[in-house]
């Protein structure tokens, strides 16, 4: 069986060959490649060829089409001669199946609605007959009096059934009301997001017999995508971390993907694939503009210059987590999903056929779950934040072919916040936050009798003392990473001394303080640092 595939480098001669005679292919999608951006529609049809010419016609497609992603072959031996594409005005707009059904049930409420209107106008009618004739007897004669009463009874009682009845329907029109109003906001919103017109696509096929073949037809949609989500589950050393990677699908295409083999791509089609050139980078100085209030003025309020870029890395020198003996500790449990990785983009096939309707929302599609082996830290910088954080860090993650994206944490069964994998690190080792341990307590204080100020001729001398203690209340041992900061100067007129820092790991150039400290439980530790700082006296430092 050979399959026959032409791109869109169209065969279309001047011969305008009659729609008229053209099959209508009743095509059915099979399988998507959804990209970050856009998706990639795979439909399949069955069609009688005829020996010499035939026209194949594929309907109904979305308006969104990418005319030059348009791809046709099929399964057996033909010649595809031309492929025409246009947009067709005459037929009725596409209506997405959410947006049809929502229609109808605004219908039905409406008819409720009307409905409940009609009977109030009955009630309030008879109500007002029952008010308009209440006398009773005659002038000349009246009523006896056991007459009066049943008179007065029956009026009562059904003057009370009435006020009833319009009450229960003045309350059923208010929920009608409100429902109508819910419902014309969705319509409203759907309707201006679908799809005004479709298109078409026409296939002009030459074949030498008659045969029953099928055609495939592949095309690129916008109003579609991918976006990942992670859920991370852990239980604290020495279980491993399960992460689960999901992709949340979402399309507006006009047409529902109905039970359809989804293949979620990290590639971007919306990105330019042009390479970038290095073009040369002459510098040159802001011209001056003089006027007669300022005889040398730049021309813009704000001074421009042209600078190269900023490191990153900030002089930080990054921590390496210990090397996990296991070669194979990334232990994949999703089977049923093929991994292809390319040269620019990793393809994640799904096995599992799914269902995604065209209504613009996020349906999770399960694409990887991993048992990662980790090497559990606690971290603290209570400078910043006072309480500790269990982290995990997992080496040669780039294995996992991950983007970025929000994460789910969950620590021993319960879900404690949101975090955020950042995939365009460079780091080897992937560091993930499972969130706040309130047993291991951090507090950070000045150490009174040391920080004072002093002035020394023309400068002032501030000395700063610093200590932070950690105590484990927790029933096992833990190592903690703490870090904290000395400032750094800029300048040659801010000088800054170290008089003490516990032993930390000191990074000059930084500033940054680091210790690793091991707890018993129960136990507390403490570090301690302090610093010098001078300056000129007619000078203020707002940041100290």
């Amino acid at each position: 069986m050979k399959l026959l595939f032409l791109p869109l480098i169209f065969f279309i001669c001047a011969d305008s060959y009659s729609q008229d005679n053209a099959v209508v292919a009743a095509s059915t999608i099979q399988n998507v490649t959804v990209f970050q951006r856009k998706a990639q529609i795979h439909r399949e049809a069955s069609v009688t060829l005829l020996p010499g010419d035939n026209l194949v016609k594929f309907e109904g497609l979305a308006a969104n089409l990418d005319g030059s992603s348009i791809q046709v072959g099929g399964d057996t031996e033909f010649t595809i001669v031309s492929v025409k594409h246009n947009r067709n005005y005459m037929k009725d707009p596409l209506v997405s199946p959410q947006l049809k059904t929502i229609k109808e049930s605004l219908n039905d409420v409406e008819f409720k609605l009307e409905m409940r209107n009609r009977y109030l106008s009955v009630f309030e009618a008879e109500k007002s007959l029952l008010l308009a004739n209440k006398n009773v007897g005659g002038s000349q004669t009246g009523l006896d009096v056991e007459d009066l009463i049943e008179v007065a009874d029956l009026y009562r009682s059904r003057l009370v059934e009435l006020e009833i009845k319009i009450l229960d329907i003045s309350e059923e029109r208010k929920e009608f009301q409100k429902e109508v109003k819910r419902l014309k906001r969705q319509v409203n919103e759907l309707t201006g997001k679908a799809t005004k017109n479709t298109n078409e696509i026409t296939v002009r096929i030459s074949a030498k017999t008659k045969s029953k073949s099928k055609i495939f037809l592949s095309y690129v949609v916008s109003e579609a995508g991918w976006t990942p989500l992670y859920d991370i589950r852990s239980k604290g050393a020495p279980e491993p971390v399960n992460l689960s990677y999901k992709g949340n699908v979402w399309q507006q295409t006009g047409s529902d993907w109905n039970n359809v083999t989804l293949t979620l791509s990290t590639g971007n089609p919306t990105l330019s694939n042009t390479a970038p050139t290095v073009k040369p980078w002459a510098l040159q100085f802001q011209p001056i503009i003089r006027n007669q209030n300022n005889k040398g003025m730049y021309g813009n309020s704000k001074r421009q210059y042209a600078a190269a870029p900023m490191n990153d890395n900030d002089g930080y020198e990054e921590d390496k987590a210990a090397e996990l003996a296991d070669d194979n500790q990334f232990k994949n449990l999703r089977p049923d999903v093929v991994v292809s990785q390319g040269n620019v983009n990793t393809e994640f096939e799904i096995k599992i056929p799914y269902t995604i309707p065209s209504n613009g929302q996020y349906n999770a599609v399960e694409i990887q779950s991993y048992a990662l082996s980790a090497n559990y830290q606690f971290y603290a910088a209570p400078k910043f934040d006072k309480d500790a954080f269990l982290m995990a860090k997992i080496a040669d993650w780039s294995n996992l072919n991950l983007l970025s994206g929000k994460a789910n944490i969950y620590y021993d069964g319960t879900f404690i916040g949101n975090s955020f994998i950042d995939a365009a690190i460079t780091k080897d080792t992937l560091e993930l936050s499972l969130g706040r341990d309130f047993a291991v307590v951090v507090d950070r204080k000045k150490i009174k009798d040391y920080c004072k100020e002093s002035t020394i001729g023309s400068s002032v001398k501030k000395t700063l003392g610093l200590q932070v203690n950690i105590r484990n209340t927790k029933n096992i041992p833990i190592t903690i990473l703490l870090q904290d900061q000395i400032p750094i100067s800029k300048t040659k007129e801010i000088e800054i001394t170290t008089v003490e820092t516990s032993n930390a790991k000191y990074h000059e150039s930084t500033g940054k303080l680091e210790w690793e400290i091991t707890l018993s439980p129960g136990e507390t530790k403490s570090v301690e640092f302090k610093y010098q700082v001078k300056y000129p006296k007619s000078k203020t430092i707002r940041n100290l």
